[in-house]
């Protein structure tokens, strides 16, 4: 965190004053800056043989030895920035994952069918804002609803 930014998260307790070094992501615009962060970090990496949501990265190539190419730059990319991994949360080598929501294979992209089975098993919505946040969802998943509009 900016040296100038740590003032903006300030909290005081009986035990003292606070401020965080590091941002927090409960902060209102921690989530756009951290995603802007990725984004300058693995930025102009030669194809875009990589998908970024936040701390969530999926790296995929066309052969082995391209997607340990690819790996190997993004681990170094990352340790250049300060940037650490939890090792018990980093997945390699799947042939399938499940990411936002979509189950992302070599041959296709399909929605999970766990959201879809709760997407249908929403009750009727009865309030406008239930109305609302039903298509926002519903929505999420148009490209694979037919005559969706």
């Amino acid at each position: 965190m900016a040296e100038h930014d740590k003032k903006k998260t300030a909290f005081s307790t009986l035990y003292g004053h606070y401020e965080f070094n590091r941002m927090p992501f409960g902060l209102r615009n921690a989530p756009a800056t951290f995603q802007r962060l990725m984004n300058s970090v693995l930025t102009g990496m030669q194809g875009l043989r990589r998908l970024v949501f936040l701390d969530d990265i999926v790296i995929y190539g066309s052969s082995l030895e391209d997607y340990n190419k690819r790996l190997t730059e993004v681990l170094r990319r990352l340790r250049e920035n300060n940037l650490k991994l939890q090792p018990g949360k980093c997945e390699f080598l799947h042939k399938e994952v499940i990411y936002l929501g979509h189950i992302i294979s070599e041959n296709e992209i399909m929605p999970d069918p766990s959201k879809l089975t709760a997407i249908k098993n929403i009750p009727i919505p009865k309030k406008i804002k239930d109305i609302q946040a039903f298509l926002g969802l519903a929505g999420y998943y148009r490209k694979f609803i037919e005559d969706f509009s």
